[in-house]
């Protein structure tokens, strides 16, 4: 089985081919063990950008909406 590359969101965000987002409805235990680790994985990024901001100051400003632009390389 290959595994793509894909990005993280909220349930907010409409579902994509590179996207991977939280189940809506958490009726049985294998989506809320899928929960679980896609909560998992949101707290790992989050901690890993405030690490990064304490380093590169210039990240703060990615909060406020301005700064460098980002772009996803593959």
């Amino acid at each position: 089985m290959q595994v793509y590359p894909c990005l993280l969101g909220d349930v907010v965000y409409p579902l994509q081919t590179y996207l991977m987002k939280n189940c809506k409805d958490r009726c049985d235990l294998d989506k809320v063990q899928f929960d679980n680790l896609m909560n998992h994985g949101h707290v790992f990024i989050e901690n890993a950008f405030g690490s990064l901001k304490k380093w590169w100051h210039i990240l703060k400003y990615l909060d406020k909406g301005f700064g460098p632009n980002m772009v996803v390389l593959q």
